[in-house]
C-alpha cells in the first residue's frame, strides 16, 4: 500500500471532487474512517520509508494531523481487475469535508 496526503486550492478541489463522482465510487463516509493513513502519515505509525514534510507546507501539515481525527470525511474508491480475473488494483480517494486536503492509498493484489 502506498499512501499520500495533498492540499488543493479551491478550483482544483471542485474539479476533483466531480471527477471523483463521475469516475469513483463514494465507498464510505464519517469521521471514523482512514484512521490507518492518519495514523501513517500523522503518527509514523508504519514504515513509510523515506518521506518528508516540505518546509514551506509544515503549518499546513500540522493542521491537518491536529484536524484529521474529527472531521467528517468522504472515501472515493475505484477498483481496477486484472484481465485474470484474479488480481486487482485499487485507488482509495479520501476527502476531508470542509477543507482542501486529501489523502490517497493505492495498491493490488
Amino acid at each position: 500500500m502506498h499512501i499520500g496526503l495533498f492540499q488543493l486550492n479551491d478550483a482544483n478541489t471542485q474539479s476533483l471532487i466531480q471527477n471523483l463522482e463521475t469516475a469513483f465510487e463514494k465507498d464510505e463516509e464519517g469521521t471514523d474512517i482512514n484512521w490507518y493513513a492518519e495514523n501513517a502519515l500523522c503518527l509514523n505509525h508504519v514504515d513509510l520509508g523515506p518521506w518528508v514534510i516540505e518546509t514551506t507546507r509544515k503549518d499546513e501539515f500540522f493542521d491537518f494531523c491536529l484536524s484529521a481525527r474529527k472531521t467528517k470525511k468522504v472515501r472515493w474508491e475505484l477498483v481496477l481487475h486484472d484481465d485474470d480475473g484474479i488480481g486487482f488494483e485499487y485507488i482509495n480517494v479520501t476527502q476531508y469535508a470542509g477543507s482542501n486536503f486529501f489523502t490517497v492509498t493505492h495498491g493490488g493484489s
